[in-house]
């Protein structure tokens, strides 16, 4: 079977059969566990594991390829589905996942009866952030890609709400709203206080943008 074929299958044989509770976390970084369970021969096969979800980024458009770790060599051929997906919330936020297999074991029971106990060990740990995953034993690290996918696709409306309620979105130049309005701040406070002029300064050149304020910088000295 080709690269595009497999996909196809196993995209079609992955079912989230619990997803976490809890959004991705907008201001740090989220631990994200999960179980996934495979049929083999009237046994059920138990991967666990975690996906580490770095603090989304706010940043240029970021190759899709370079967004997932530890996934084995199938973001390469993922891309364009990834991309179909993610849409444009995707080049807004970077989000970056590193994959860790905790433990593999096999039952003898079915695939129901193994779901049933991994979710009520799940409530009892009251875990906000843990998923189950069904799918195909073959290329099994497609269908935790494809979870992250969906949960990132609920989680990025929230991401992206708080970021511009904190005014952490760039405008045209490139400068976030937050900085703008500290900048605007430190300005009047200078206006007012001499002493204030030289942590306006250093907040200039800790951004990068004292060239562009360099002319109203040195008017305070006028004044």
């Amino acid at each position: 079977m080709d690269r595009e074929k497999l996909i196809k299958y196993v995209l079609e044989a992955t079912r989230i059969l619990r997803m976490p509770r809890q959004n991705i976390a907008t201001f740090g970084a989220s631990d994200i566990n999960y179980y996934f369970l495979s049929n083999i021969d009237g046994s059920t096969k138990v991967r666990e594991g975690k996906v580490l979800s770095r603090r989304p980024e706010i940043i240029p458009a970021a190759g899709i390829k370079e967004i997932f770790d530890g996934f084995g060599d199938y973001p390469e051929k993922y891309t364009d589905e990834i991309s179909r997906q993610l849409g444009k919330d995707i080049r807004v936020i970077n989000y970056r996942f590193k994959n860790s297999l905790k433990n593999i074991s096999r039952v003898n029971e079915p695939l129901r009866t193994v779901y049933e106990r991994v979710l009520k060990e799940i409530k009892e740990k009251d875990s906000q952030r843990s998923a189950v995953i069904k799918g195909s034993e073959t290329a099994w690290q497609i269908s935790v890609m494809k979870f992250i996918i969906d949960y990132t696709m609920r989680s990025a409306p929230h991401n992206i709400r708080e970021l511009q309620q904190k005014g952490m979105f760039p405008d045209e130049q490139g400068i976030p709203e937050y900085v703008r309005n500290r900048i605007k701040f430190l300005f009047r406070e200078a206006e007012k206080k001499p002493e204030a002029i030289d942590e306006l300064g250093r907040y200039l050149h800790e951004k990068g943008l004292f060239e562009q304020y360099e002319d109203l910088f040195f008017k305070l000295f006028s004044l």
